[in-house]
């Protein structure tokens, strides 16, 4: 019994040892534990309080084990541990005691408890493990579809099990196959794909790719409907320690796109756009290409330069969308040289063509083949229903013998279009001796890019006299060229080189610029001086004429009207183009004038619309003035034009006294010709422009008579100085001024200025009695103004004038004025009495009562004088 005793002592400790070695084990596992009976909590390790947020068991035992357990299929597992059964391996979500939901895997061992059944429950937190994945799967659909959002494929391959291992399903969309019918799942397939030329065996491709020689492949594929798609593939080599390759990572992207972008790109930069023919760049390289050709090959070549008869009518008249339609067309016509005369047909811009020959054996078959060429113009274009009966004309020079070189052969060929373009319709071999003149005038044309810049161009200036006085009122301004090696070229030789080359415009714009600044120089010397300018219609057709005015005449700061633009009664007559110009140029405050009067079509509706001031007649009816009596009746017949429309007329040419008497009677404003002096240069001209003449030009107004308008002057002038003391020292030598003949507005109204400036208030009354009681004299009767209205608008510089007493920076204007209502400022300075007796003696003229007469004070400087009739 002692025995049996013992032992069951022994194997009771034992239990006890080996239940407290368990709880040990259970306590101290890392892995949280939990123990439940009868559906409450009985045990929990420090872990399991660790990852639930609890502080100390006794929180938790006792309590319901639906704190950490929710899910019914969780609730039944617990079950199945009262009834002896094991699981493990159970996903659930629990929470925390701060709120937190965990994921975490469990497994359920059946256990007795104090002598009860048990549950054991063993969890893991795999809370970090889920995220991880959810963004692994995340990265990876992102991954996706940005492969699936790109033009692009990738794969993978095996190298010693040669097979693909993965690739994407974007690859089927760029070959147009389905990657599960077995292809391009080897290396094999895959060289049979890029390399359908078999340009390389798959041993040398498989060896390029391995050896890294080859690290990208260019291939073409045909797409479902039998079109080219052009791809490029990379390919990295992966290699083990060894440095042997194990695996290959391949990116396929379709650039079919790019490529034909990239032709396109080419294509335009060696051909013209709108005829799809090669241009100028394709043009110089065959052509070097054929003549070295011809050098090794010992055969001849023709350069064939064709430039189309009047295509400037039809572009002007249809306008450039038709222009570019007969282009076309006449390229599309050129196109058959090419199969015809086996020849190179290029477009060189606007209307002019080349055409490269190089099979032919004698001059009679290069004769038939320009004949051919000249044939394809015989039938007509129709554009918008009408047919247009086109015609080229051909310039032929052949090498050897004509040049042997590009540049010189090119000339040639254009020296020999040039000839034809004078008979039009035909074509011409160069010769040397018939080309000697057109030679010349390339040597020129080329010359004349570098005079401007090398300081060769110069202006002379040609006065002008009045007929009366003989006294100078302007100058025309000319341009000369004095070439380094030729002396003196004359403008009729190079103005029209100039015109054709488009150089007119850089020049003309030169001519502006220095002459604004040469009358800028005078003017600042107290020599006011009227510079006519010769406009050419290709500055017209530049289109910023108007903005090269502006810009000249801001940038010197001179007084508008001292520029005179002279135009050509040819340009004058193409209304319709020119007309929104001339009245820009107008608004601008410059003179224009029509220069060459009489020797075209003019018609007078349409002179009428002109806004000119001047008519200069042609020196042809000058010259036989005095023989031819239709000449004479022209002058006569033209001045008097003139002067019913209240323009100014100016003849040149004139070369003899006899001719001066005449245009004296005929009442020719002013004149100009070699009687009084030829063109000067400038240092020759300003000696003529003596202190005496500085004064003498006439001011642009609406009615030209600047005599009436110095008449004006003299009795305002005279009116201010009569009875004042101040003034019988200087009254001499006013009046002997006011007794000579220059009929100057500006020099007037300076004088005004400055004598209103010191005359006392008495003498200003005076001044207004005077426009007062003469006023109407002159403006009425002598100008002829039927209305108040025609005299303000019509001569606001007068009305300007009158009521200014003051220098020009301080001078009364007239701000806004409207039909019935008129706002004048002026100095705080200037009478006011004398202002209001101008403003009422210029409307008692008109029998017109002024009504509502206000001033205030607008700023420091000026009052603002407000009145209504």
């Amino acid at each position: 019994m002692t025995s049996e005793s013992q032992r069951n002592d022994q194997i009771d400790r034992l239990i006890q040892e080996d239940s407290m070695n368990f709880r040990r084990c259970i306590r101290l596992s890392p892995d949280p534990v939990m123990i439940f009976s009868q559906g409450r909590i009985v045990f929990v390790n420090d872990s399991f309080l660790k990852e639930t947020g609890y502080q100390s068991a006794e929180d938790l035992i006792g309590t319901d084990i639906n704190r950490f357990v929710y899910d019914a299929k969780d609730l039944q597992n617990m079950e199945r541990l009262y009834s002896g059964e094991m699981f493990t391996g159970q996903f659930t979500q629990t929470i925390r005691k701060d709120g937190i939901w965990i994921d975490v895997t469990y497994s359920g061992i059946p256990i007795q408890y104090d002598g009860l059944p048990a549950g054991l429950i063993i969890a893991r937190n795999i809370s970090e493990q889920t995220s991880m994945n959810h963004t692994l799967v995340q990265t990876q659909e992102q991954f996706n579809s940005i492969l699936s959002s790109l033009d692009a494929g990738f794969w993978s391959y095996h190298v010693s099990e040669d097979r693909m291992m993965t690739f994407s399903g974007i690859l089927s969309k760029l070959f147009s196959a389905s990657m599960s019918d077995g292809r391009f799942h080897t290396l094999y397939e895959l060289w049979e794909m890029c390399s359908s030329n078999k340009k390389i065996t798959y041993e040398q491709f498989r060896h390029s790719i391995l050896s890294e020689e080859a690290k990208a492949i260019e291939f073409s594929y045909p797409n479902s409907d039998g079109s080219d798609a052009h791809h490029m593939m990379r390919i990295s080599v992966i290699k083990d320690e060894a440095g042997n390759p194990v695996r290959l990572n391949g990116v396929v992207i379709n650039f079919t796109e790019q490529t034909e972008a990239s032709r396109m790109a080419h294509f335009l930069a060696y051909h013209d756009e709108l005829s799809a023919l090669p241009n100028r760049r394709y043009f110089n390289q065959q052509l070097k290409d054929t003549l070295n050709l011809s050098k090794r090959n010992g055969r001849m070549v023709a350069l064939i330069y064709l430039d189309l008869d009047r295509f400037k009518y039809i572009n002007d008249s249809l306008g450039h969308s038709a222009g570019d339609l007969l282009l076309k067309e006449v390229a599309d016509r050129l196109a058959a040289v090419k199969n015809d005369c086996n020849g190179f047909i290029s477009r060189l811009g606007g209307d002019e063509f080349t055409i490269i020959l190089s099979d032919f054996s004698d001059q009679q078959e290069l004769e038939r083949q320009v004949r051919q060429i000249q044939e394809y113009f015989q039938e007509p274009v129709v554009m918008e229903g009408y047919p247009f009966y086109v015609k080229a004309s051909l310039g032929v020079a052949v090498s050897p013998l004509h040049a042997s070189t590009p540049e010189s052969l090119m000339n040639c060929a254009d020296t020999a279009m040039f000839l034809a373009k004078e008979s039009r319709n035909t074509y011409r071999f160069y010769s040397d001796i018939a080309s000697r003149k057109n030679l010349e005038d390339i040597r020129l044309q080329y010359d004349l890019q570098h005079a401007l810049s090398g300081g060769q161009l110069s202006i002379y200036y040609q006065p002008k006299y009045d007929v009366k006085s003989h006294h100078i009122v302007g100058s025309e301004a000319l341009l000369r060229w004095n070439h380094p090696e030729l002396g003196m070229i004359s403008p009729a030789r190079f103005i029209p080189l100039a015109e054709d080359s488009g150089l007119i415009n850089e020049i003309g714009e030169w001519i502006l610029e220095s002459v604004c600044d040469q009358i800028a120089a005078w003017q600042q010397n107290g020599i006011y001086h009227c510079v006519s300018v010769n406009l050419s219609v290709r500055q017209f057709q530049n289109g910023n004429l108007v903005d090269v005015v502006r810009n000249a005449l801001q940038a010197s700061e001179i007084k508008t009207n001292l520029l005179e633009l002279e135009i050509t009664e040819s340009i004058a007559m193409d209304i319709d183009k020119v007309l929104g110009t001339l009245i820009e140029l107008n608004r601008l405050g410059v003179i224009i004038s029509i220069d060459d009067f009489g020797t075209g079509y003019s018609s007078l509706s349409y002179l009428s619309k002109l806004p000119v001031h001047k008519l200069k007649i042609d020196r042809s009816f000058i010259r036989d003035l005095m023989s031819d009596q239709s000449d004479a009746a022209i002058v006569s017949t033209i001045v008097s034009l003139a002067h019913n429309m209240q323009l100014k007329v100016i003849a040149e040419g004139v070369e003899s006294e006899e001719q001066l008497k005449m245009l004296d009677n005929y009442r020719c404003d002013e004149v100009q010709g070699y009687y009084f002096s030829k063109p000067l240069p400038l240092s020759e001209f300003e000696l003529m422009l003596e202190p005496a003449n500085k004064y003498a030009f006439y001011e642009r107004v609406n009615n030209p008579d600047a005599k009436l308008k110095g008449q004006f002057c003299k009795f305002v002038i005279r009116s201010l100085i009569a009875g004042d003391k101040k003034f019988p020292e200087y009254q001499k030598r006013i009046e002997e001024m006011l007794d000579d003949e220059w009929y100057s507005w500006d020099l007037y109204t300076d004088m005004l200025q400055d004598i209103s400036m010191r005359v006392t208030e008495h003498a200003l009354k005076n001044a207004g009695r005077a426009i007062v009681k003469h006023g109407r004299k002159f403006f009425v009767e002598e100008l002829g103004y039927r209305s108040l209205e025609d005299l303000l608008i019509g001569y606001r510089e007068v009305f300007d004038g009158a009521i200014s007493g003051l220098p020009e920076h301080e001078r009364a204007k007239v701000m806004h004025y409207e039909i019935g209502r008129f706002v004048v400022h002026y100095t705080v300075r200037q009478p006011l009495k004398f202002s209001e007796g101008v403003v009422c003696g210029f409307f008692e003229m008109f029998d017109t009562e002024v009504k509502n007469i206000e001033s205030r004070r607008a700023d420091e400087h000026y009052y603002e004088f407000t009145f209504t009739w």
